[in-house]
C-alpha cells in the first residue's frame, strides 16, 4: 500500500429528505466498498463515511427518519 501523503476527513453522500431507506443503506455499502478498495490500493485514509438527509422542513419527520437509520451508525461495520 502506497502512502498518498494526504486523508480524507469524510466522503459525504446526500440524500431527499424522503430516499427509501433501502436506497441509503444500499449507497453506504456501496460506498464502502470503494473507500475500502481505495484505501487498500492507494493508502488514502478515510475518516469518516456520512450520509446526509436533506431537510424536509418538519423536525419531527427529519427525527424520525435519522432514526429509521440509526442501525447504520449503531453496527459500525459500515464505516
Amino acid at each position: 500500500m502506497a502512502d498518498p501523503g494526504f486523508k480524507l476527513r469524510a466522503i459525504t453522500i446526500h440524500f431527499e429528505a424522503n430516499a427509501d431507506v433501502g436506497i441509503i443503506e444500499d449507497s453506504v455499502f456501496k460506498a464502502k466498498e470503494v473507500i475500502d478498495r481505495v484505501t487498500a490500493e492507494r493508502g488514502v485514509e478515510v475518516w469518516s463515511l456520512r450520509a446526509v438527509l436533506a431537510s424536509g422542513g418538519n423536525i419531527a419527520e427529519s427525527v424520525r427518519r435519522a432514526a429509521e437509520l440509526e442501525h447504520l451508525v449503531e453496527a459500525r461495520e459500515y464505516l
